[in-house]
């Protein structure tokens, strides 16, 4: 009798885990910045993007309309930045959208490349049976919709304050 009920609490504890270990996608709102920046004309701006869990989640969803220099890169303390220079004695306005779009991989729990369950088949794999995180890297990283608004004015008759942007 003791027996039967021991197999009954284990078979019970097994299937409460089982059903435990399925990934819960969370649907998260990006996060939406807008920075407005006044340039003279032919002037070089660099923002600092912000930090992320993947180098090269960031692309520049909708690129400036005119521009000389318009790019993702890192700086020389290897953080990820965007630099913009307008075009030759452009004046007028420019916008730029820079965003990391939240990337999903596979359905109905399985893991996208194998065809094995999420997870390895183990509770609190992190994504793989070695507890590694998921394939991608990206499960909490926070996604943003950064837009840019540029006034490129006369570069005789505008003094501009420092664009030295810190996120």
């Amino acid at each position: 009798m003791q027996k039967l009920l021991l197999v009954a609490v284990c078979a019970a504890i097994s299937a409460l885990s089982l059903q435990s270990c399925g990934k819960v996608e969370v649907e998260r709102d990006p996060i939406a910045l807008t920075e407005n920046v006044t340039l003279k004309a032919n002037e070089k701006y660099t923002f600092t993007l912000p930090e992320n869990t993947s180098d090269d989640a960031f692309s520049i969803a909708t690129q400036a309309a005119h521009f000389s220099v318009s790019e993702l890169g890192k700086d020389a303390a290897g953080k990820m930045i965007y630099q913009y220079t307008p075009a030759t004695n452009y004046k007028g306005s420019d916008m730029v959208v820079i965003s990391n779009p939240e990337e999903k991989h596979g359905q109905g729990g399985q893991h996208p490349h194998s065809g094995a369950p999420a997870g390895g088949g183990q509770c609190g794999g992190g994504g793989h049976a070695n507890g590694s995180p998921s394939h991608d890297g990206h499960q909490d990283e926070t996604n943003y919709i950064i837009t840019i608004n540029f006034t490129i004015k006369d570069a005789t008759t505008t003094k501009v304050a420092s664009n030295s942007l810190t996120h």
